[in-house]
């Protein structure tokens, strides 16, 4: 099963950067055009909007399985040094 989900990670990498390939192209593009042409490409604005957003949804996918996601590290380090005396809804750590 461990293959199967990298293997899946591996297509994920592969189409969000076919995707961040895609939005550099658009909106590099469209600037281009606009400048240079006077025009540009009507659907460029909003096609990388999309693509932004499903590279950020793919991206947490892969950073899930990466153990990549941020953590509360800090905070939980802050919060294991309160003392003992505090109701235990507050305490984190070994009780």
């Amino acid at each position: 099963m461990a293959r199967i989900i990298d293997l899946y990670c591996q297509i994920l990498k592969c189409i969000m950067a076919i995707c961040l390939a895609v939005m550099v192209v658009l909106v590099f593009g469209n600037v281009v055009l606009r400048y240079v042409f006077n025009s540009g490409i009507t659907m460029s604005e909003e096609l990388s909007r999309w693509l932004m957003v499903w590279l950020t949804f793919l991206g947490s996918i892969v950073a899930l399985r990466e153990h990549y996601i941020v953590t509360m590290q800090a905070a939980l380090h802050i919060l294991q040094k309160l003392p003992a005396s505090l109701p235990t809804p507050i305490r984190v750590g070994p009780q």
